[in-house]
């Protein structure tokens, strides 16, 4: 195994380190600096947080790696993301939020609206859904959702018409 400084490496080192030794606990330390250390996640970044849950399934460390950048809405969402796969929709709904305020995109109101949805609010996810869909109207997985969402609310005739939509869009 070729050996790496690991303090001067930086975030190359760092990946190497947690792809050859995952469960080294040596490293993790001196890769939270170097995570840290950086004003917005870069793809590298999310490359060694996702080496955290594909080896060890550990979504509470990527987690972690995430929150050091509040003012990232992507990792604001994948936070929001990992936390709602843990089970846990309440935090994921606080993060979301965030992710939204920072970019109100189609997929980050999704992800706050499915985690709506887990917790029973339907009627706070369907105006993200529908907004969603507005700009995105094409995309037959959004439709789906907002169909199943107005559904659980009894709007049987909008949901009818979702339905419909969805058929013409994917027959």
């Amino acid at each position: 195994v070729e050996r790496r400084d690991f303090a001067s490496g930086g975030v190359e080192a760092a990946a190497h380190g947690v792809a050859i030794l995952p469960r080294n606990e040596r490293w993790r330390p001196r890769l939270a600096d170097i995570v840290k250390a950086r004003p917005v996640l870069p793809p590298d970044q999310q490359e060694i947080a996702k080496t955290f849950v594909r080896d060890e399934g550990d979504k509470a460390a990527a987690a972690r790696l995430y929150k050091d950048f509040p003012e990232n809405a992507a990792a604001r969402e994948r936070v929001g993301s990992l936390l709602l796969e843990s089970g846990d929709a309440t935090k994921a709904i606080e993060e979301l939020k965030t992710a939204v305020e920072q970019s109100p995109t189609p997929a980050n109101r999704y992800a706050l609206a499915m985690a709506y949805a887990k917790t029973k609010e339907l009627d706070k996810a369907e105006p993200l859904l529908a907004k969603a869909v507005q700009d995105e109207p094409r995309n037959v997985d959004l439709r789906m959702s907002f169909g199943r969402v107005l559904r659980d609310e009894k709007k049987y005739n909008i949901a009818a018409m979702e339905f419909y939509r969805v058929a013409q869009l994917k027959p």
